[in-house]
């Protein structure tokens, strides 16, 4: 994803990690250096998690993958605006579906709370997207978005 990212200048270091290397045949080596550190870091983390029982009955993702459901529960709602708008015309789709996946999410939630450090990890989650949001307000003119 860094590279991706880097080629609509939405991350640090866009420069860097958009730049193609051509003895690589164009491969961003920066940013494939990128992927691969925090593939080792991620790999290392799960590790130590599993071996040493960190986590007990559960896994090093499971908080990010509820933060995750809990977001989207933004995106059910904003397709029932837009049905009640009348810009999607499918009623299924427009109400009954985002209800049942809401309903899904929260479920999600709810189990996902149940680990004793989901405050902890929502935290970190809370930190990393608010940092995000900082980034991109303060360089929205630099953003190029498709």
């Amino acid at each position: 994803m860094p590279y991706p990212l880097a080629l609509r200048r939405m991350v640090p270091g866009s420069d860097k990690l958009s730049k193609q290397s051509p003895a690589l045949r164009g491969m961003p080596l920066a940013s494939a250096m990128v992927v691969f550190g925090l593939s080792v870091v991620w790999y290392a983390l799960h590790y130590f998690s599993t071996k040493y029982s960190l986590l007990p009955n559960s896994d090093i993702s499971e908080i990010a993958i509820v933060v995750h459901y809990l977001m989207f529960i933004g995106l059910y709602v904003t397709v029932m605006r837009l049905t009640a708008q009348g810009r999607i015309k499918n009623k299924f789709y427009g109400y009954v579906a985002p209800v049942f996946a809401t309903i899904g999410s929260l479920i999600m939630l709810v189990g996902g709370a149940q680990n004793k450090l989901f405050v902890f990890y929502l935290g970190i989650d809370a930190v990393v997207i608010l940092v995000s949001v900082l980034y991109f307000n303060r360089h929205k003119a630099e953003i190029h978005t498709v």
